[in-house]
């Protein structure tokens, strides 16, 4: 899968997840390119363009919302998940209840 793609998906979840108790967001993002697309808000005939339509109605049920850029250094959970994931080489549902060790990471990058 394109990196795009996985951010755009990634994206996606997050936003379906905060749209059950959240009007106001802020979701950041580590791809640069993603990012623009969405502030530039060009019209896209493509396939991955569809893809971002869609998501552009899902926020429409926000009073306000944010997309922001953050580089990998200051998003150090998801960087974490990430290659947690991948090292496993597993998907897991992300519930309320979660193992120690992501519980940990989350404590250490709120410091």
């Amino acid at each position: 899968m394109d990196i795009e793609w996985a951010e755009v998906e990634a994206l996606r979840e997050r936003i379906m997840w905060a749209r059950n108790n959240v009007t106001r967001a802020l979701f950041e993002i580590d791809c640069a390119s993603l990012v623009n697309r969405f502030k530039s808000r060009r019209e896209d005939i493509s396939i991955f363009g569809f893809r971002l339509k869609e998501i552009f109605g899902l926020l429409e049920s926000f009073i306000d919302f944010k997309i922001e850029w953050v580089g990998c250094l200051s998003n150090k959970v998801v960087d974490s998940l990430c290659k947690l994931a991948i090292n496993k080489r597993c998907t897991f549902p992300f519930n309320m209840e979660y193992p120690s060790d992501i519980h940990g990471l989350v404590l250490a990058n709120a410091c």
